[in-house]
C-alpha cells in the first residue's frame, strides 16, 4: 500500500509541482502515523493562486486497500 500525495499550483504539470511525498505504511513503520508538512508559498505572495491537492496509488498504480486523505489544510500569512 503506497500512496503519493502531491500539491500543485494553478495546474497539474511537472513545473507546477510544489510538494510530493510517498507514504508506505505497509513497509515503513514510521509512516504509520499522522504526517504534517509545511510548504513555503512566499514566492506567490500578492498573487491569486489555486492549490490542487492530489492523492494517487503510487508507482505500481494499485489502489486496493488504500485509504488516504488530506485533513485540515491551513494557509497562514506571515
Amino acid at each position: 500500500i503506497l500512496r503519493k500525495f502531491q500539491i500543485y499550483v494553478n495546474n497539474v504539470t511537472p513545473e507546477n509541482l510544489i510538494f510530493s511525498q510517498y507514504i508506505d505504511p505497509k513497509h515503513n513503520i514510521s509512516d504509520r502515523r499522522w504526517n504534517s508538512y509545511e510548504i513555503d508559498l512566499s514566492a506567490y505572495k500578492g498573487s491569486t493562486i489555486r492549490l490542487l491537492f492530489s492523492t494517487s496509488p503510487g508507482p505500481v498504480n494499485d489502489g486496493r486497500y488504500d485509504w488516504a486523505w488530506w485533513a485540515e489544510p491551513r494557509i497562514t500569512m506571515v
